[in-house]
């Protein structure tokens, strides 16, 4: 190679290697130019739900606002030949429910 041929490589490989610091400067500058916001904390509600009754679980139990009457009896299981509650089941629960269990009726 000669002297000449040798030249022209070295100018196209500079041109490449300040195309490649010209990009990673602009890259650097839209960073800074464009702030990430922090993530907001997650903020849980807990509300007190009591379940009585013909369940092995009876208690007060907290749960996590929004969560269903099926959810907390999942929780307290109900006994065998426990009867169902008037409540709706897939309705969120408010705070300070109180539900009791019946179970079967002695004759």
């Amino acid at each position: 190679m000669d002297r000449r041929q040798a030249g022209k490589w070295l100018a196209i490989l500079s041109g490449v290697v300040i195309l490649a610091l010209a990009g990673q400067l602009q890259l650097r500058q839209q960073a800074r130019s464009q702030p990430i916001a922090a993530p907001q904390p997650v903020q849980i509600e807990w509300i007190e739900v009591s379940v009585r009754g013909h369940v092995r679980n009876s208690g007060r139990y907290q749960i996590q606002k929004g969560k269903t009457l099926r959810e907390v009896l999942a929780l307290a299981k109900p006994r065998t030949g426990a009867l169902p509650p008037s409540l709706p089941l897939d309705e969120p629960l408010a705070d300070g429910t109180a539900v009791v269990i019946e179970g079967p009726a002695n004759p």
